[in-house]
């Protein structure tokens, strides 16, 4: 194996802090150009975060780093990765796992100048001491990282994907000892069909649980069709069962995980809408399987036109689930999304549901937030981590930088009240009919308001209307299209409570209240 090289912490600057709250952006390295968070791991005092750095001084820019903070989210220590003649990215897909002994596993990909791929595992204690990295190669062929987890016997399981050269895609499975030597190694899928492997999970019987995504190798016209993909293998990796799921719009294992009635959940995409010339839209996705592995539920969330997803999810004690990853809607041709949690039921649907922006990112277009995990604290709060746009880059064009929020059991940020950065949700996202959708931000609101909306599928004509606590209406707009965002002067209003609802023929499709403060 490649001797491995760290640089130290002294090249480490925290770039931002939201004085409302625990809603950080930090750049590692010296120099702001890409950044981002892919996990966080908590321990009671601190917490460890693990992504990838891109800085024009390293060999092609890309590197793999550790970062410790405190309770607060302010810096203590952190570690750059690097084995001579290649480069490393943490994958956003990957997780990271809190071994037994309180040490910590995550996988992710090193790179070659030639463009080889090889898959990269890391394990570390809680000093940000190696103890190894290993990497493992296909000859002649690509390979992609999902997750790794300890298994039963202390040793390591890691899965992912093989891309070939005929562009055929298989799952893979790995095992590892201890020490993170391979002991075998197997893979899955069809000929026809380009699989993804996303997730790994020992089963109570010793059996091995896989699940990923599978896609048309040749779909007509360039469209792409994806399903659900579960395997289970016995304890060596031999395939004893798998499932593709019949509806070719799922995407639903970003994350997977057990639930505590012995069934699962996955969290994904679900796409909306196909174009030959514009790719695919989605709608953020959960699916609840049974004991049996039988899908019993599904929810879809997001505007029907965006790039909505969830990356992680978590299930709370009393059965009610946590859910991060990113709102997306496109308004005029314009990109942005929002990194986005949610508290859901046991059968999907929204108790509360919170977006979130970094602290230079655009409100209104052309930023990409995103949040790839989250994890509860002992007190019942939440950290989440991701990536973050900040639109002070160079060149007109947004930097990426890794982004830490505290937010508590309700979605608001710590250690302040709520509604500073989280933008409200109403009503909340649901099923796959299309419902109305309303986000109103800043609110608190001082000089613009920005409201998007987004119409149920059954609603062709309606208006925004705004009136004070005397019903008095202070702003009032024909809304023509389905989708749209409008930003509004507020800085002539008096300051207190205002209720706004959009009405369709004298119906309220949906409503929600404003607090202007100057």
């Amino acid at each position: 194996m490649s001797k491995l090289l760290t640089l130290t912490a002294a090249v480490f600057h925290t770039l931002l802090l939201f004085s409302q709250g625990v809603n950080k952006r930090f750049a590692v390295g010296g120099v702001a150009t890409l950044q981002e968070s892919g996990g966080v791991l908590i321990y009671d005092n601190f917490h460890i975060l693990f992504g990838s750095n891109h800085n024009p001084q390293y060999m092609n820019g890309l590197k793999t780093y550790l970062l410790k903070v405190n309770a607060n989210g302010d810096f203590i220590d952190s570690v750059f990765i690097s084995i001579p003649q290649r480069r490393q990215v943490m994958p956003r897909s990957s997780h990271g796992y809190k071994n037994a002994d309180g040490s910590f596993l995550f996988a992710g990909v090193s790179l070659a100048t030639d463009g080889e791929v090889r898959v990269l595992l890391v394990k570390a204690d809680t000093n940000l001491q190696l103890h190894f990295v290993k990497e493992y190669e296909w000859a002649g062929n690509q390979v992609f990282i999902g997750k790794a987890i300890q298994h039963y016997d202390d040793g390591y399981l890691i899965t992912g994907h093989i891309q070939y050269a005929n562009y055929d895609a298989d799952v893979f499975l790995l095992k590892t000892d201890s020490a993170g030597n391979e002991l075998w190694r197997q893979s899955y899928g069809a000929s026809h069909l380009l699989d993804f492997g996303y997730n790994v999970l020992p089963l109570p019987d010793g059996n091995i649980l896989l699940s990923g995504f599978s896609e048309n190798r040749n779909p007509v016209g360039g469209l792409v069709y994806p399903r659900t993909y579960l395997i289970e293998t016995d304890s060596l990796g031999n395939p004893l069962w798998e499932w593709r799921d019949p509806d070719t719009s799922t995407l639903g294992a970003f994350a997977f995980i057990p639930t505590q009635d012995g069934g699962f959940v996955g969290v994904g995409a679900y796409v909306t809408f196909r174009s030959q010339w514009d790719g695919f839209k989605k709608k953020a996705y959960w699916v609840r399987f049974d004991v049996n592995k039988q899908k019993v539920a599904e929810k879809t969330y997001g505007f029907q036109t965006g790039h909505s997803m969830f990356n992680d999810v978590v299930e709370l004690p009393d059965g009610n689930f946590l859910v991060c990853g990113a709102l997306g809607i496109d308004i005029s041709e314009q990109y942005n999304r929002h990194g986005n949690i949610c508290k859901l039921t046991p059968s999907g649907d929204t108790i509360w549901c919170k977006s979130f922006i970094g602290v230079n990112s655009a409100p209104q277009c052309c930023s990409d937030n995103m949040l790839y995990d989250l994890e509860v604290l002992p007190g019942g709060s939440i950290m989440a981590t991701g990536q973050a746009d900040d639109n002070t880059g160079t060149n007109g064009y947004p930097q990426q930088q890794g982004w830490l929020l505290h937010i508590d059991s309700n979605g608001c940020l710590l250690p302040t009240s709520c509604g500073i950065t989280a933008v409200e949700q109403t009503p909340s996202p649901s099923g796959r009919d299309g419902e109305g959708q309303v986000k109103c931000y800043p609110n608190p609101v001082s000089t613009q308001l920005t409201i998007e909306y987004s119409l149920p599928n059954n609603v062709k004509n309606a208006s925004l209307v705004i009136s004070d606590l005397n019903g008095r209406v202070v702003y009032s707009n024909a809304l023509t299209l389905p989708q749209y965002l409008y930003n509004i002067d507020v800085t002539v209003w008096v300051d207190g409570v205002y209720y706004y609802q959009i009405v369709n023929s004298s119906t309220s499709v949906a409503s929600g209240k404003i607090v202007v403060i100057k």
